[in-house]
């Protein structure tokens, strides 16, 4: 797809998703303590038609962008091949084209990632248990038509609620439809199921769950051949990942479907102070002059780029003055990650978020980990510096996707009364995409080791 062409479809998303419902509500100031409860009602039901716009537009652009992606993977298989180069153009031009639609695609999916965030209230440790490591759904491919079909048929019928396409996002891979339901005041996660097998495959599960009879089960699937039986184990599987999901989200306890880690949800509401004011603050400064930096709990280091105006390789040379050798995190990287939180659900202005997505304004953010370590020892943390070796080891235990924060490959390993853990990038990930508190964070890991501690009296 062209840059122009990406680029106005890039606004009408951000329009659609993060600007209809205000610009549609009676009221334009939002306090729900003293908004009246027909306004509410009111506002959600414009907020969720918003939504649905852009997810009309998010299956479109992504059906566009696949296609566009399999027609320059048979291009460049032709030309390196050494066929006929009908296009005239050079292998690097084509595969400059293929990775501009690779980016394409990761930004599409942040706007539907965005919903997921919305719908789960930027929750974390909920929104990552969905995530089973599995690429995106090529929706091309898939049952997409009798995903929309059932979307559009919810609401439709209930024009305050919202269906989400799950596979629309990049994280969500259990079900088919996330379902806000706003007359039961819950959310329900719908399995979708078509074809002629799947059919006989609801039919026969649901009389089993209903006599509990495993002699029925037996006959009812024997004889059936290879392709039924092949089916019937996938569902079998889907269900089998989908309980566990589910389970864990209810009773706040279970196995990660991602890492195989056993994992504990705090149940309890911890209000998580954020600095999300300083970003804004930031953003606007940096428009006047080309940057604008700003240091948060005097750990994290921030900087803001107008890279028309200014390098932003200058947050490189700040930080590498003062001596840190942690990591720097630049905000473009969120969207080639699965579960950081996307800039679409955060309320930058429309302008703010159109420039971050072009990349013509940059962020740029590391943390002094020395610093924010100290502080963990005020709250009765010990803590010490991993060898490289026992870093590797614990690395190598998990998932490629829980990985230990470490500088120069030593890990941190943290002592809470008599509870061990381990500092994993989900936590610089809140700070570094959620703008969330290092302070604020500690006490999100002190909630949880406390909560571990419960755990092993049990």
């Amino acid at each position: 797809m062209k840059n122009s062409t990406f680029n106005r479809e890039i606004k009408l998303l951000i329009y659609y998703i993060c600007q209809y419902g205000l610009e549609h509500t009676k009221q334009t100031y939002v306090d729900f303590n003293v908004y009246k409860i027909e306004h509410r009602k009111e506002f959600f039901k414009q907020v969720h038609k918003g939504f649905a716009i852009g997810q009309e537009n998010i299956t479109r652009l992504l059906t566009e962008i696949i296609n566009e992606q399999k027609q320059i993977k048979v291009e460049l298989k032709s030309l390196r091949s050494k066929a006929i180069n009908k296009s005239g153009k050079s292998i690097d031009a084509i595969e400059k084209e293929q990775r501009q639609l690779i980016f394409q695609e990761k930004v599409i999916r942040k706007f539907a990632d965005s919903l997921a965030w919305l719908i789960y209230k930027h929750d974390l440790s909920t929104i990552r248990r969905f995530y089973l490591g599995n690429p995106p759904i090529d929706i091309t491919n898939s049952n997409i038509e009798s995903c929309i079909e059932t979307a559009n048929d919810l609401m439709k019928r209930n024009p305050s609620d919202f269906a989400l396409i799950n596979d629309l996002t990049t994280f969500i891979q259990i079900s088919d439809i996330t379902h806000l339901n706003s007359t039961d005041h819950c959310i329900k996660l719908l399995e979708i199921k078509e074809g002629e097998v799947n059919h006989q495959i609801v039919t026969i599960l649901n009389n089993y769950m209903e006599n509990e009879c495993d002699y029925y089960l037996y006959n009812a699937i024997k004889d059936k051949g290879k392709h039924f039986d092949q089916q019937f184990n996938r569902v079998i599987n889907q269900m089998k990942t989908n309980d566990n999901v589910l389970n864990t989200l209810t009773t706040g306890k279970g196995v990660d479907g991602l890492t195989g880690q056993n994992v504990r949800i705090v149940q309890e509401t911890l209000v998580l102070d954020d600095f999300f004011d300083v970003v804004v603050n930031l953003l606007k400064k940096s428009s006047a002059k080309g940057y604008a930096i700003s240091v948060v709990e005097e750990c994290v280091l921030i900087g803001v780029y107008d890279v028309t105006k200014f390098n932003e390789n200058a947050f490189e040379a700040w930080v590498g003055g003062l001596g840190i050798k942690s990591p720097i995190y630049d905000l473009k990287s969120s969207f080639l990650d699965p579960l950081a939180c996307p800039i679409y659900a955060l309320p930058f202005s429309s302008n703010d978020l159109f420039d971050l997505t072009i990349g013509k304004k940059v962020i740029k953010i590391t943390i002094d980990m020395n610093i924010w370590l100290k502080t963990f020892e005020k709250v009765g943390y010990s803590y010490r510096w991993m060898s490289k070796k026992e870093t590797a080891r614990m690395n190598s235990k998990y998932s490629r996707y829980l990985k230990m924060i470490d500088i120069d490959g030593k890990g941190i390993e943290l002592k809470y009364n008599n509870t061990i853990s381990y500092l994993y990038g989900g936590s610089l990930g809140r700070i570094f995409t959620m703008f969330t508190k290092p302070s604020a964070v500690l006490k999100l890991l002190q909630s949880i080791d406390e909560h571990s501690e419960d755990m092993e009296d049990e």
